[in-house]
Order: C-alpha cells, then structure tokens, then sequence
C-alpha cells in the first residue's frame, strides 16, 4: 500500500484495513459452525478497486476464488455521491457482506466486501416467456455479471449486467441492440425463482422495431398434474400476421381459468364472459388434460374441440404458481400469442409493484384502493406519471381484477399477490390499447 500522505487519508484507510477484518472474521465465524470447514476453506483476494478508490492490495490476489475482496466498487459502474459519513455502514447479505465509507473533505471512498460461500444461488437457467410470443433460455452469472439469451434456432443475445444503484434486487442490462438509442429501461428483476424485465427482443412482423419488451422468466417449474389444480387470471397478447402485409394486428384479453380434479380438468370462461369468475360463469368451456407434460407444456383439449387447446407451463414464484405460454397459437395458425395467468388472490390489496411497461419503458406502479398510479422512465430515457381511477367494479370479476380507466377501452389489471399483469382491453388494429403489456413483480 502506498504511504498516506495526511492524517485524515491514514484514519481512513485504516479504517478501511480495520473494516476489512472485522467483515473477514465475521463472516469466517459464521461459516464455521455445525463441523463445517467453509472457515478453514475460505482465502480472500483482492479486485481491481474502481477509479478513484484506495488502491492497495495487502492481499494476495487469486482470480475465480469463491471468496473475494473488493475495494472502492460500485455496483452499476456510475459515480457516488459523498456523503458526510466517515464510518463503516455494515450490510450483511445472504451471500455478501460489506461496508462502506466516504469522506468529503478528502474525496476519498472506499467499499470493502467479502463474498461468503460459493457461487451465487440465483446464477443458471431460466426459461423465458416474451410478449413478442416467443420463448428464451436466459443464463445469468451474478458472480461475473454477465448473461445469455438463445431461442434454440441459433440467435444468441450476450453481454453484461450490473446492479441497479437504488432499487433492490433490479439489475441492468447492457446490450448493443439498444446502444443506437441508449436505453436505461432493459433491466430486470429477481426474487423468489422468477425474473421480471424488458429486453429488445424483435417482435413478429416488425423485426427492425427493437425496443424494450416485457419478459418473465421461470425455473421451478411444476411436473406433478396434481399441483397444477388452483384459481388463474390470465392476461392474454395475441398477434395475428395481416394477410396482404405481414405486419402484426394485435389484440389483447383477460379471463379467469381453473384447473381441479387433480390437474386432469381445465374450466374456462367463453370469451363471451371474459371479465366473469368461474364461480358466477354462464357459459363454461370444459378442457381436459391430454398426459403428462413435454419440455415443462402441459396440453389441455377441450372436450367439445379437439382443435381447441391450451398449451402451458406452470412454475412456483413463492409459495403460489403462475402460468405462462409464448409462441404460436397451436388453435389458431398463424396467430402467436402470449398468456400470463397469476394465482387469485383472496381480495384486491393495495400494492406496489417494479416492472416493465411494454410502451413506456421501466416503471414504478401504485395500486390503491380506487385509484392507479405510475411514474417511470421511457424507451427514450425520458421520465412520466399518469394517474387514473378504476372502472366501476362488477360482482361477477374475480377478486384480483381491476380495470382501469384511461382510455375508451380500458386496461386490465391482473394482480396476484407477489405479480402484477396489466393488458389493453380493446381490439385495435394497431391501437396502443391493444398491444399494451406490462409484467411488475410486487415491492
């Protein structure tokens, strides 16, 4: 380490010397009970320190060791404001802990963090579901920040991502599909297995028209027909090719499914009915489950139809299930469609939720008891709010329906309660209305 050059810049580092070994024997003791040898196991190393940071290395350095040291981070890359703090703020995460500290007066900041365990738990696969109706394998690697997109037909999206400085567990794609028009919105989020975001992927039919899209991404996945039974409000984004000139007509739809008898039966309303529960519902379409499931798909057929089918999969977010299809319609060539549907909930709740909004970027949004409100930043990098009330709500919707009243139309929104879906009520040749979609994962 090179030699202090006032008493203020030595206090600080040796404060920085002190907080790295008070986190290294806190972090040692906590891995060593129970006879397990993590303690002994673990060696930390030092990283590059970000520009400006201490730039010492007492410690060995060892590339790719499972634990780590780190001096002077940030965690997406931009600067830090100082703040008046000159002590250690300690953060005890589930696979991190860290401290950090600024001094104004001599510009000096410092980060010291010490990775605990082995690779982190969320890294893997994760299966994604596109609005632009097609399906993705997602790698991530949050021990080196990078991530992997392939549709299995040989298009591969690869890059970096980075921690988003103030909202928890939202991280930052970076992307060269949306360098030409830098975008802050292709971000995602993560917690409890699943995965909200936006990415430009290309949709049927515009394949020049790259902007940020909503995804969600899976990977507990149910296999068990038993487990599917349960209470769904799907939201549904359908994409039909014009005849004359392949660009998409979209149009959009919300309806309340059940699935009992042990995953062999599927009850849905007609679309005549699509704003009603099954338990009030007129008209009752029948479905039954063709076996058992291939590649994560499970088929229903209805009963009536044997051309009319549901084709989806179903996976765990918590303790409750959601499910999702993206891709060609299997009951209607050349439609492709994509289909959310969360868990009922016992009542509507205000709640809050982070997300992406398919037309305005990333957004926060605030669900009350009569009013909807949301603010964000756009496609363009550029902030908004609107504000709205709710459409008089009927006896015969499900409890976790709302819809809102911006528009002629509407927009309908789906809540369960760790997920929110919103969806244009209208058919509009190409309307927002109709091709509006946003997924947000509940705060």
């Amino acid at each position: 380490m090179s030699a202090p050059q006032n008493k203020k810049e030595q206090s600080m580092r040796a404060l920085f010397d002190a907080t790295v070994a008070a986190l290294l024997v806190a972090s040692l003791g906590g891995c060593g009970g129970g006879g397990s040898d993590a303690a002994t196991s673990f060696t930390p190393t030092a990283a590059a320190p970000a520009s400006g940071a201490d730039t010492g290395n007492p410690l060995p350095a060892k590339p790719n060791d499972p634990g780590r040291l780190e001096a002077g981070s940030d965690t997406d890359g931009s600067s830090v404001a100082a703040s008046a703090a000159a002590s250690p703020s300690l953060n005890t995460m589930a696979e991190e802990w860290s401290a950090q500290f600024v001094d104004t007066g001599a510009g000096f900041f410092g980060t010291a963090a010490v990775k605990v365990g082995g690779a982190d738990r969320r890294n893997g696969e994760y299966k994604v579901y596109s609005i632009a109706a097609k399906e993705y394998t997602l790698s991530l690697d949050f021990d080196r920040g990078t991530y992997v997109f392939r549709d299995g037909q040989g298009m591969v999206f690869a890059d970096a991502f980075s921690r988003h400085r103030t909202e928890v567990d939202t991280y930052i794609f970076r992307s060269s599909r949306n360098r030409s028009n830098p975008s802050r919105s292709s971000r995602f989020r993560i917690k409890d297995e699943a995965i909200v975001g936006a990415f430009a992927f290309d949709f049927p039919g515009l394949p020049s028209a790259r902007w940020d899209r909503p995804f969600i991404a899976l990977r507990n996945f149910v296999s068990v027909p038993g487990d599917l039974d349960g209470l769904y409000n799907r939201s549904e984004l359908i994409t039909t090719p014009d005849a004359d000139t392949g660009m998409p007509t979209l149009s959009s739809k919300v309806r309340q499914v059940k699935i009992d008898s042990g995953g062999t039966r599927l009850l849905a309303c007609s679309d005549a009915h699509f704003f009603t529960r099954i338990a009030a519902c007129p008209s009752i379409q029948t479905y039954s489950n063709a076996g058992t499931a291939a590649g994560n798909r499970w088929t229903f057929v209805n009963d009536a139809n044997p051309n009319d089918k549901f084709v989806f999969a179903v996976a765990r977010v918590g303790d409750e299930k959601v499910s999702v299809e993206a891709g060609p319609d299997v009951s209607a060539p050349p439609t492709s469609v994509f289909r959310i549907g969360l868990t009922e909930p016992a009542s509507w709740a205000p709640v809050t939720a982070i997300g992406s909004d398919g037309l305005e970027g990333w957004a926060r949004f605030d669900f009350g008891a009569d009013t909807f409100s949301a603010s964000g930043i756009n496609w363009e990098n550029k902030p908004w709010n609107v504000s709205f009330g709710y459409l008089d709500y009927p006896s015969i919707a499900p409890a976790g329906m709302r819809m809102i009243h911006p528009v002629p139309y509407g927009i309908y929104s789906v809540q369960s309660r760790r997920l929110v879906a919103m969806v244009g009520g209208a058919y509009q040749h190409y309307g927002w209305e109709g091709g509006f979609f946003q997924i947000a994962m509940i705060e």
